[in-house]
C-alpha cells in the first residue's frame, strides 16, 4: 500500500513539474515576442521621424507644411504611445511631462 501511495505522489509531482516547465517556457516565449515587436515598432518610428524631418525641410508651400505638421502630430501620438515618458529622440520640448 505504501508503494502505491509513493508512486501516486511521485506521478503527481512529476506531472506538476512538467506543467510548471511548460508554463514557464510559454511565458518566456511570450516575453521574447513582445520585446521583438516593440523593438521593431521603435525602429519604424525612428525611420518615420527621419523621413518626416526631410519632408519638413523640403516643404515649400503652406499646404505642404500643414500636411507635414499633421503627419508629425500623428507620429508624435504613436511615439508617446510606444515610448511612454521616455524621449530617446529628444523631440519633446523642455519642460513637457507626459503622464
Amino acid at each position: 500500500m505504501k508503494d502505491e501511495k509513493r508512486n501516486k505522489i511521485a506521478v503527481a509531482i512529476t506531472v506538476n513539474m512538467v506543467l510548471l516547465v511548460f508554463i514557464l517556457v510559454a511565458i518566456i516565449i511570450a516575453q521574447i515576442v513582445q520585446i521583438s515587436v516593440l523593438s521593431r515598432r521603435k525602429q519604424e518610428l525612428q525611420e518615420t521621424y527621419a523621413i518626416l524631418q526631410v519632408e519638413k525641410e523640403n516643404a515649400e508651400t503652406i499646404e505642404q507644411k500643414l500636411d507635414v505638421d499633421e503627419k508629425f502630430k500623428k507620429w508624435l501620438l504613436e511615439y508617446i504611445n510606444v515610448y511612454g515618458d521616455e524621449d530617446p529622440l529628444n523631440v519633446l520640448p523642455d519642460g513637457v511631462v507626459i503622464k
